[in-house]
């Protein structure tokens, strides 16, 4: 399997664990450094401030929603690191926020040979 079909890979199991509301398995694709940046409104660094901020944001309002991605792009930097881009969807009622969505950007850094190593260290979402 290519670095590329690793990050995908990767992308849908972490897609697939926030659709079945585990946000640890969610964040297990999240490189656990406190040099793990997320990118939106604001700019928050670190794995545990970012897990925070899902957990706020999201769990704690029953507001996760069954997301989706589309419009997938991924380019492999090196061997080590990859940038994903593309576009998400976020369905929900209205009591949960109602429909969302937007633009990312994923850096990813494969952390060991296993080709499901692969770790988001950059999250950009608007």
């Amino acid at each position: 399997m290519e670095g590329k079909d690793q990050v995908e890979g990767c992308l849908k199991d972490q897609v697939s664990h926030w659709n079945n509301g585990d946000i640890k398995g969610y964040m297990s694709f999240y490189k656990n450094d406190p040099e793990t940046f997320y990118v939106g409104r604001s700019i928050t660094k670190g794995f545990d401030n970012i897990a925070e901020k899902y957990e706020s944001n999201y769990v704690q309002g029953n507001r996760m929603g069954k997301l989706s991605v589309t419009e997938l792009s991924i380019r492999l930097i090196e061997n080590n690191h990859a940038i994903a881009i593309g576009r998400w969807h976020l369905e929900r009622d209205q009591e949960s926020g109602g429909p969302a969505s937007g633009i990312f950007s994923l850096v990813w850094e494969k952390t060991s040979d296993d080709p499901t190593s692969w770790r988001v260290i950059l999250d950009h979402a608007s």
